[in-house]
């Protein structure tokens, strides 16, 4: 049995092996288990170091990640030794497609 917790609160993917996510309610809301690849442990209290109630202020305009000028932010949140000719050719042609984006 392997199980995850006390890091990441989403889905490690079906690949990882992973059993089951040991989280909670607020972290990993139950009525998303449909996206985890693994089975939801949830306890009964919020267990990451987090303050749950703290409110953030949407951000300005001015730091809009899709301001007003663009019509689409792209990118790739992946390890960089990925990132061969072939892929950046990939981007490259989606840029060129999709004009004023970045």
């Amino acid at each position: 049995l392997a199980l995850t917790w006390l890091e990441y609160p989403g889905t490690l993917g079906a690949a990882t092996g992973m059993d089951g996510l040991v989280s909670d309610r607020v972290a990993s809301p139950p009525e998303y288990r449909v996206a985890y690849s693994e089975s939801l442990l949830l306890v009964p209290t919020p267990y990451l170091p987090n303050d749950y109630a703290a409110t953030v202020p949407p951000p300005p305009d001015a730091l809009s990640p899709f301001p007003g000028d663009h019509p689409a932010v792209f990118c790739a949140l992946h390890h960089v030794w990925k990132m061969d000719a072939s892929v950046f050719n990939v981007w490259m042609a989606l840029l060129r497609s999709a004009p004023g984006s970045v």
